[in-house]
């Protein structure tokens, strides 16, 4: 059995999924598999030539590559990909995103540090065309943190999990938690979070071992359960509500029989809500302004830093908003606790 199956949901995007294989393959730790699970997209043939030109470039590296036959969407992708690999632990990857030289051995090196980890939350960088350039690093301790099971770190892991590259799941307890009911959320790796670890640990990796690719095209909103919520090549206001929706759901679901958690979830999201409330800052007052009115409908604006960004936003704007908290971030070295 290979330690780790890199997971990749694959939909459109050829040439980035080139660049990602390209990213995997020329890392020096060797003891895992690809796994690729095209969801019938538009660029089917290509990325299937793609992913041919690897396996005949590299015949030692183990690549499975399925094809859905029909759309199935984010969510149930991933379970796919669960599914059909077979190492001890998945390494998920978003099919346009890239790994670091080393990220592979970094995650190995935990693993082989510490006992009874359910789930690697990693640190990543962030980039727009040229990964050589990094934008923005994000990283949650400066050091390794190796959290035990429970309420609390059900909490603290929620929404720092919302990214799925470089996401670290043990695959057999994944795989016993298959539930249908966030499909349409493009939420199951939360969903998977708050799950596994009432029972194993987690550890936050302070070594940046992915890049995530900034300024894409959203392509969701094609599979039946995605349609009415996600739009296909647009970030409407209504997207990223029912981006949020999705959240509290699998929040509530979190603190069904703890409601600290859910408090505490919530908690976090509205310290650490720039991000949701920037996303639409590109509209006229008006309509940011509806917008933001409609986040506090869905529970959101329980906390000061909530109307810091609204306001900051509107009277800064958001460029002078992001150079602040990257340089924030900069001189601190990692994400600041917000309590």
């Amino acid at each position: 059995m290979k330690k780790l199956s890199i997971c990749i949901p694959a939909y459109n995007r050829p040439s980035e999924l080139d660049q990602l294989l390209l990213s995997i393959v020329t890392q020096e730790y060797k003891d895992y598999e690809i796994v690729i699970s095209e969801d019938d997209s538009p660029e089917r043939a290509e990325i299937s030539k793609v992913v041919q030109k690897y396996k005949t470039l590299y015949p030692n590296i183990q690549i499975n590559y399925h094809e859905n036959k029909f759309n199935q969407g984010y969510d149930k992708n991933n379970r796919i990909l669960i599914d059909i690999s077979k190492g001890e632990y998945c390494f998920f990857m978003g099919n346009d995103d890239l790994i670091c030289q080393g990220g592979l051995e970094s995650v190995a090196r935990i693993l082989e540090k510490y006992k009874e980890v359910g789930v690697i939350i990693r640190s990543y960088g962030s980039f727009y065309e040229q990964s050589s350039k990094v934008n923005e690093i994000f990283k949650y301790t400066n050091k390794e943190q190796y959290l035990p099971p429970g309420p609390k770190s059900i909490a603290y892991s929620f929404r720092r999990s919302v990214i799925c590259s470089g996401m670290v799941y043990h695959r057999e307890l994944a795989k016993k938690l298959h539930t249908d009911i966030f499909d349409g959320t493009l939420l199951y790796q939360v969903y998977l979070v708050t799950q596994i670890l009432k029972t194993k640990f987690v550890v936050f990796n302070p070594e940046v071992t992915v890049l995530y690719r900034c300024g894409g095209i959203p392509d969701f909103g094609n599979a039946l359960k995605e349609q009415g919520l996600f739009t296909p090549k647009k970030q409407t206001i209504e997207s990223s509500l029912n981006f949020v929706a999705g959240m509290i759901k699998i929040a509530k679901f979190a603190g069904s029989q703890n409601k600290e958690i859910f408090k505490s979830i919530m908690k976090d999201i509205d310290n650490y809500s720039y991000p949701i409330i920037a996303i639409q800052s590109n509209r006229n007052k008006i309509q940011f302004l509806n917008y933001v009115f409609s986040l506090v409908r869905l529970g959101l604006g329980k906390n000061i830093f909530f109307y810091i960004y609204v306001i900051g936003i509107l009277f800064l704007g958001k460029k002078i908003m992001d150079k602040s908290i990257k340089f924030i971030k900069e001189i601190l070295g990692y994400t600041p606790s917000l309590i």
